[in-house]
């Protein structure tokens, strides 16, 4: 949800550690922690590409995820727009199951 939530506003971040490594504030280091929220939140600058987020969860019982996140450029539809659904390049379903044959079943 932060992820998300940065890419929105076009905000980086922030992280939350009360100390950072010293070797990732030294000059010329090509790493930036963003800890400091007392003078507002750090513009999230935009190069070439367009803004990404990776995220990454690692689960006690084995299971890993990640997701690639990137920001979205175009207009957003407004629920009055909705009903041109079938225009929308694509979607997502998602279902759940434990056996192949449970998810044939749902």
């Amino acid at each position: 949800m932060k992820a998300a939530l940065a890419l929105y506003h076009k905000t980086l971040p922030h992280a939350a550690c009360e100390q950072p490594n010293a070797k990732l504030r030294e000059p010329g280091s090509a790493f930036f922690v963003n800890s400091d929220l007392a003078h507002g939140a750090h513009p999230w600058t935009r190069g070439e590409a367009d803004r990404a987020a990776r995220v990454s969860s690692f689960g006690f019982g084995g299971t890993n995820f990640h997701a690639v996140l990137e920001e979205y450029a175009g207009d957003i539809a407004h629920p009055a727009d909705r009903a041109n659904v079938d225009q929308w390049p694509a979607e997502l379903f998602v279902w759940n199951a434990p056996t192949a044959d449970a998810l044939a079943a749902r």
